[in-house]
């Protein structure tokens, strides 16, 4: 196990057994269905289905197609689609060839000339340097709900963290990403990932979201060649967080499975979204401690956006 200086539990430490959990994680190129069989059957379509594609659709939008070719009903969907990702998994489709559909937006910059340098203007007061250069660790946020970004973001802009969310899971283009986006850090620095978990402290939210991704990115860095190069924590919500913050009238029973870790369960992370911040900027500072650096980069910003703004001044003028 990776020693790092995290408080979050990883995937091994939360106590789950890996047998819960049997599924492939990363990349799983040796893997055939059995001959015969329904898996092989979805596969294959799935297949036929993602290649008439003139562009990459979602996985639902395939599975969809699939049972329309196959003459299945609605009830083989989410075969079909763990179908379509053991396609993915075992390189038959490029990951790029489905995409996963979740919290993406859209939409044409319609806009005047006069409007457009107004806008650019106001971009370049966003602009930033990288925060975390130097720093010991990487740091990404991944959360389970796309709704406690908002509150989030000063924390993660003070620090320079990205965000991510599937929305109620994490797609296999997020898991594959970020095992691949640190493995190759890991081999031009030697700098390691840390990905900090953000999600519901119940079955859903441990058991078939985070393990699962937690191990899946995990063994992507592995296959990029860079085992060893991320470290997935659980940082919240924890048992310790929920007592410290909510009546136990708020809480509800405990599943019903053995390894759980507390006598309640709590199915929305969201409940704690006004201390969530200072716990994830504790968490943060263990990983990205030099805070003198963070200092200098910041006023290095404000020459950066003054130079933008001369240039685009004189672009314009």
């Amino acid at each position: 196990m990776i020693e790092h200086p995290g408080t979050g539990l990883t995937a091994d430490e939360v106590g789950i057994p890996r047998t819960a959990d049997e599924r492939p994680k990363g990349y799983a190129r040796d893997y055939a269905p059995r001959a015969g069989s329904e898996r092989e059957r979805f596969m294959d379509a799935a297949q036929a289905e993602i290649e008439a594609q003139a562009s990459p659709r979602t996985t639902r939008f395939i599975a969809y197609r699939t049972a329309g070719r196959l003459g299945v009903g609605h009830d083989q969907l989410d075969n079909i689609e763990e179908a379509v990702l053991m396609l993915r998994r075992t390189g038959r489709v490029s990951m790029s060839a489905v995409r996963d559909g979740r919290s993406a937006w859209h939409q044409l910059w319609v806009t005047s000339a006069a409007e457009a340098a107004h806008g650019l203007l106001g971009e370049i007061q966003d602009l930033h340097h990288d925060r975390q250069d130097g720093q010991p660790w990487r740091a990404v946020l991944l959360l389970e709900a796309a709704g406690l970004m908002e509150s989030l973001a000063a924390t993660a802009d003070l620090y320079g963290v990205p965000m991510v969310s599937g929305s109620g899971s994490v797609p296999l283009s997020v898991t594959e990403r970020l095992g691949f986006q640190a493995a190759q850090l890991f081999r031009k620095t030697g700098t390691r990932t840390v990905v900090m978990s953000i999600g519901d402290f119940d079955l859903m939210g441990l058991r078939n979201i985070f393990v699962p991704a937690a191990r899946d990115i995990e063994q992507f860095a592995a296959d990029y060649d860079a085992p060893g190069a991320v470290v997935v924590e659980r940082i919240a919500a924890t048992p310790e967080q929920i007592r410290a913050h909510l009546p136990r009238n708020l809480l509800q029973p405990a599943p019903p499975v053995p390894w759980w870790p507390a006598d309640f369960s709590l199915p929305a992370a969201e409940a704690l979204e006004d201390v969530l911040p200072g716990y994830v900027a504790a968490e943060l500072a263990r990983y990205l401690p030099d805070a003198e650096y963070r200092a200098e980069v910041t006023a290095a910003e404000a020459a950066l956006r003054l130079d933008a703004g001369r240039l685009l001044v004189d672009l314009l003028s």
